[in-house]
């Protein structure tokens, strides 16, 4: 995304996930400011989190992350609105490279992701084609006021 991103992780050890946060945030900063020879920092505020809960609020999390959220980018309304053109926003996520949905769709294998140990992702969707109904129904349900209602923005 242009302005910000989403990470769905698994916190492994207490306090965890805020220390990887802080060290991606400083790490990236400090790559970024070098790079383009500046100094200050490059987020606004803390960084946003939401304890997963039920599987139903992991699915719709992975759908928000990978599908809705990307293709925002070319149906600003999306989210509000509905998808205007299903094919056309499946060709845009199927294209983009900053998601998983690749991963999970069984189009591209990934050195850091392993959907077949992943409890997150494997228990859910045991292979690309369930991921793939799964997206397609929700796209086509439009059940966008179920996903705000268990997502955070």
């Amino acid at each position: 995304m242009p302005n910000h991103y989403h990470l769905l992780v698994e916190e492994t050890e207490e306090n965890g996930i805020s220390k990887f946060m802080q060290k991606l945030g400083t790490g990236y900063t400090m790559y970024f400011n070098t790079r383009h020879e500046r100094s200050g920092s490059l987020f606004q505020g803390r960084f946003k989190s939401v304890l997963i809960k039920t599987q139903e609020q992991l699915e719709y999390l992975l759908f928000y992350i990978n599908v809705i959220n990307p293709a925002q980018l070319i149906e600003p309304s999306l989210k509000d609105e509905g998808v205007k053109n299903i094919s056309k926003v499946l060709k845009f996520v199927d294209e983009y490279l900053w998601s998983t949905h690749q991963e999970c769709s069984g189009k591209r294998e990934s050195i850091i992701i392993n959907k077949s140990s992943s409890e997150m992702i494997g228990e859910i969707f045991s292979n690309p084609e369930k991921y793939q109904e799964f997206i397609l129904a929700e796209l086509e349900g439009k059940k966008f006021e179920t996903m705000n209602k268990l997502l955070i923005d």
